[in-house]
């Protein structure tokens, strides 16, 4: 269901202190980042009392128990020093992060914008250092074993002893809150306690933890409440003589609105976006979907005698796109019969703003509305975000609305519309910087909202996630998962419109589906869903190897990959492993790595005990569904393998020479070789390969240059995998992927440092798919890995 919600401030019961309170919080180990009012110095001494170990530091250390930051309560009015706090906290959580992450800990930030989170505030400069409640509200998501708060003081008619004295009442409040969620995991089984990502979560019936807590003058505790609310229109009053500017309106959302404005009114549009608009290469032209248009960008340059990698084919895939949707969006604009004119520039340089709304002033007399969508995503882990990728996304959105009200000042307007998102109310994992942005940007709203009243039409529009614009296959999978509703095109500019014409105060408002509701279903223990026993993650950092595991271009996670971690949930769930017997090792959904060059993907093992063993699933975070599954079979229970009977051929020979295996970049059809890249390349020779039988030489991963510790030998698994690559090509011109191998016996818990000598013999069972057996021999004959009745299937791999 869509609905519209305002966001409104409520009271929340005091902290009650108790000895049980103080208790938790004893012999905990305190960093305090320093302040310019002299908060911390007091705030240790109160702490020490309690017998804590606190120490007042300029950047947090890596690990402590309880990190509470306090740069944003600087004495300055200067609007440069605010907007340089939100970098310096994000700062301050990257360091920590990999600690709080991995073991959980307390993380609170304290600011200075009127104890209501700039709802009321009057200090403009205060307002914008508002983006540490989206970054406290990020971090909840993920470090779920972490508590994580933000507090914002009203200090007016406050003395600092009064301050210090409620902020550590709510650093009792949370070293509680972590103690008893704790307690109560360590007693149940199967379970998972995810940390609050709803600012209104009840985590029990009797006990309530906010994430964003302010603390009035009055004495009271505040918080932010969302309240659904409907509008009643009035008439449109807009037409042919208003001027927008509209930053990032060429394309997505933005777009999609300001046309449905244009057809309503035929207002005039000057539009700001990144993209310069360029006649378009023929090569391309006819090229419509992006995957007809990467397959001409790799002919083209290949015929030019370049070489383009998957990132570079991909980049310029998108500019290309990109050129096409602002040039259509400005036909469908005109065809409406409103006047447009397009400037390529960047919002975060005030300069080039400036020189740009003089241009429109020049053409069309004045300016009287300003709709900022502009926006950039760099989707990171607080503790993988780089300051380069911090400061595009955040000064993209902040900065590009500052240089706009502060070049439109002089102006007669009568509307601001900003594009915000419910990542600035809910965080978003991955979004730490784009949800301190908009979170910025909503307090701005309701600062300008205030100074210029009712004679112009001032709203921040927190979007849900619409059926389009930034929206990935993979991200609609993830909301479809949670019964969270997409939010149409048509509805969400029939929404946008209502919205320039409402005749409801509210200023900063959340659009979109019932998130909260959804939201709080995920913050309860689970009895449902089984806990995770080892989580991995996959990036081009981690995983360096992965570029050489490429089908078309994209990286694919290998089922050795997945072999390996279930070999390292196994020495979890059991001690003293010598060897792994699996049965019933099933590749269910294969697992492209489209974000590999972008950010980590995540997954987890989770297990279940069954009939002498384990089930071992391998899923991603906030899936159902598997993408691998395997039995694991305990020490007592192990099956043995007899010696496969291959008899060698008469004449001993290969289909290929060795050095002419793996793929050479020169052919049009990868399935006339394997697609490995030289990390991936494990056959080290063939002695022959016929219609049911083959033999070959492998490498092990000692060989290559995979960094980490492996329990098995991930990549000379994927060698004699490889080989049935090779008989799938002889026998029917294809390639093949695994489907699942009945049983398994992995006889070494650690890579064998010499090559192995695999024997497979293999048949079709139809005309796409067949079935084999293999041993991998040591140097002596004895076995490091056995295979019965495994499946594989072939694949396409045509470009």
């Amino acid at each position: 269901m869509m609905q519209r919600s305002f966001l409104t401030p409520t009271v929340i019961p005091p902290v009650l202190v108790t000895e049980k309170k103080i208790d938790s919080l004893h012999e905990k180990s305190i960093a305090i980042t320093q302040d310019e009012l002299g908060i911390a110095e007091l705030l240790k001494s109160q702490l020490e009392e309690i017998g804590c170990k606190v120490q007042i530091v300029a950047n947090l250390p890596e690990k402590c128990d309880i990190a509470i930051v306090l740069d944003a309560l600087i004495k300055t009015d200067s609007v440069d020093a605010h907007l340089a706090i939100n970098h310096k906290v994000f700062t301050q959580a990257r360091i920590i992060a990999p600690t709080f992450s991995e073991h959980g800990g307390i993380f609170i930030t304290v600011q200075n914008t009127g104890g209501q989170f700039a709802l009321t505030s009057t200090n403009l400069a205060n307002i914008y250092s508002s983006g540490l409640s989206g970054l406290v509200k990020t971090a909840a998501q993920e470090w779920p074993k972490a508590i994580c708060k933000a507090i914002d003081l009203e200090m007016k008619d406050q003395t600092l002893d009064q301050l210090v004295k409620k902020i550590v009442y709510e650093i009792l409040d949370c070293s509680a809150f972590q103690k008893d969620l704790t307690n109560l995991q360590n007693q149940t089984t199967n379970s998972v306690i995810h940390n609050s990502i709803n600012v209104n979560t009840n985590w029990n019936e009797t006990n309530k933890f906010f994430i964003e807590c302010g603390l009035l003058s009055s004495g009271e505790r505040i918080t932010l409440k969302m309240v659904p609310y409907e509008i009643f229109p009035t008439k449109l009053t807009y037409n042919n003589e208003s001027v927008f500017v509209v930053s990032g309106g060429a394309r997505g959302v933005t777009a999609s609105c300001i046309i449905q404005l244009a057809k309503q009114s035929k207002a005039k549009f000057a539009i700001l976006g990144r993209t310069r608009l360029e006649e378009e290469a023929d090569f391309s032209k006819n090229a419509y979907s992006e995957t007809e248009l990467k397959l001409c960008i790799y002919q083209h340059f290949v015929s030019q005698g370049k070489q383009l990698l998957p990132k570079e084919i991909q980049q310029y895939a998108t500019k290309i796109l990109a050129n096409r949707e602002a040039q259509q969006t400005i036909k469908t604009l005109q065809a409406t019969g409103s006047e447009v004119i397009y400037f390529a520039i960047d919002v975060q340089d005030s300069k080039a703003v400036n020189t740009v709304l003089q241009k429109i002033r020049a053409k069309w007399q004045h300016i009287t509305g300003i709709i900022h969508g502009a926006g950039i995503l760099a989707d990171k882990l607080i503790g993988q975000k780089t300051d380069e990728q911090y400061n595009q996304v955040f000064n993209t959105k902040v900065l590009g609305l500052k240089n706009l009200l502060d070049n439109a000042q002089k102006d007669p307007l009568n509307t601001i519309i900003v594009f915000s998102s419910v990542a600035a109310r809910y965080g978003n994992t991955g979004q730490c910087d784009y949800a301190m942005a908009n979170e910025v940007l909503n307090k701005l709203a309701q600062h300008e909202h205030r100074v210029r009243g009712d004679n112009c039409v001032v709203k921040a529009i927190n979007w849900g996630p619409w059926e389009s614009g930034m929206i990935t296959p993979e991200l609609k999978s993830f909301f479809a998962k949670r019964s969270i509703s997409l939010l149409p095109i048509d509805q969400g500019t029939k929404f946008f419109i209502e919205e320039l014409h409402s005749n409801h105060p509210a200023t900063e408002v959340i659009i979109g589906a019932t998130l909260q509701a959804k939201h709080e279903e995920t913050t309860h223990l689970s009895q449902k869903k089984e806990k995770p026993i080892i989580a991995f993650s996959v990036s081009e950092t981690s995983h360096p190897v992965l570029t050489s595991h490429r089908i078309l271009g994209v990286p694919v996670l290998p089922a050795c990959l997945a072999l390996e971690w279930f070999a390292q949930a196994a020495n979890v769930l059991t001690s003293n492993l010598t060897k792994y017997c699996f049965k019933d090792f099933r590749v269910l959904r294969g697992i492209p790595l489209k974000h590999f060059y972008e950010f980590p993907e995540e997954f987890n093992i989770y297990c279940e005990s069954v009939e002498s063993g384990y089930l071992l699933k391998l899923i991603r975070p906030n899936e159902s569904i598997p993408n691998y599954s395997v039995h694991l079979l305990t020490n007592s229970h192990t099956f043995h393998h007899s010696p496969l009977n291959i008899i060698t051929p008469e004449k001993s020979s290969s289909f290929w020479d060795i050095d002419d295996i793996y793929n050479d970049p020169n052919l049009k059809n990868n399935s006339e070789r394997l697609f490995h890249g030289p990390d991936f390349q494990a056959i080290d020779s063939i002695e022959y390969i016929t219609d049911e039988i083959g033999c070959g030489y492998i490498k092990g991963v000692l060989t290559k240059p995979w960094a980490g510790v492996w329990k098995i030998d991930a990549l000379a698994a994927d060698g004699v995998l490889q080989l049935y690559h090779l008989w799938a090509i002889r026998m029917i011109n294809k390639q093949s992927l695994p489907l699942k191998f009945q049983e398994m016996i992995i006889y070494d818990n650690k890579p064998y440092e010499k090559k192995l000598k695999c024997y497979f013999e293999a048949k079709l069972f139809s005309t796409n798919a067949f079935r084999g057996n293999l041993d991998l021999l040591k140097e002596d004959g004895q076995p490091y890995l056995s295979i019965r009745n495994g499946e594989c299937c072939a694949i396409n791999t045509t470009r």
